[in-house]
């Protein structure tokens, strides 16, 4: 059997899941939707056709893990990012533009 499967969500565990609104929504247009209650906080962003499901939680993690928004214009989502305080130059992959 074959089947055909394409990315409807990526879920990331956050600190403070405020916080982490306002860095998506700000920084990349993200728009809050409806989600359902599943028992600790999870919050819900559209991503163009895909969804980031954001779950808060104190809980250390083994690994930060990874996913990758396409933008426009990276030039300008970066010194955003610069300008606001959220780059870090202890974070894998720090550049300078």
């Amino acid at each position: 059997m074959t089947v055909r499967a394409g990315l409807n969500h990526v879920g990331i565990r956050v600190d403070d899941v405020d916080a982490a609104i306002r860095f998506y929504a700000e920084g990349f247009g993200l728009e809050r939707i409806p989600a359902p209650s599943f028992g600790p906080t999870v919050v819900w962003l559209r991503a163009g056709s895909l969804q980031l499901h954001l779950t808060e939680t104190s809980t250390p993690q083994p690994s930060a893990g990874h996913f990758a928004l396409e933008v426009d214009d990276f030039g300008a989502v970066y010194r955003w990012a610069g300008a606001s305080g959220v780059l870090s130059r202890l974070a894998a992959g720090y550049a300078v533009v």
